[in-house]
């Protein structure tokens, strides 16, 4: 039986004629659904959340009797977490693209803004040194911060 919005439960028989053959077995949407588990996790307060998401990546397959083919992925706070850090990388690196034309167009030169920008991770250690001494820590406002100050030097 199948649903029919006019007529309610239809059988199939009458509305598709059934009989054996060979299907098209590449089709995903064709194959029956593979098993799954859904594990929800939360850490503790005083524990960021990238560290127990490597801690529970780190430990899935010996905790769990699974299979060898078994892969696992993380949803929710764990994958914004993972986007946001692989946008920030792409951000970092566009930036520095864009800010090496600018000194290029300004200085006339390909070879000075290399001297410029070779500066610029002097200032990385004292960055962290600052936020070590001021009891705060590295995160997306703190990695803006720098990237700020380092455009404006």
């Amino acid at each position: 039986m199948i649903p029919s919005s006019k007529v309610g439960q239809v059988r199939l028989d009458n509305v598709a004629a059934i009989r054996a053959g060979r299907g098209a077995r590449a089709h995903r949407a064709l194959q029956p659904p593979v098993p799954g588990v859904r594990s929800t996790r939360n850490n503790a307060p005083d524990f960021p959340l990238d560290a127990a998401a490597r801690a529970v990546e780190r430990r899935d397959p010996p905790d769990w009797a699974c299979p060898p083919a078994t892969t696992s992925s993380f949803t929710g706070s764990v994958k914004i977490l993972d986007e946001t850090t692989r946008n920030l990388i792409i951000a970092f690196l566009l930036a520095s693209i864009f800010m090496y034309m600018v000194l290029a167009a300004q200085f006339d030169s390909f070879l000075h803004p290399f001297t410029i920008m070779l500066s610029l991770p002097l200032s990385i250690p004292f960055a962290l040194f600052s936020l070590w001494i001021t009891g705060r820590t590295l995160n997306l406002w703190s990695s803006l911060g720098r990237a700020a100050a380092a455009r404006a030097s």
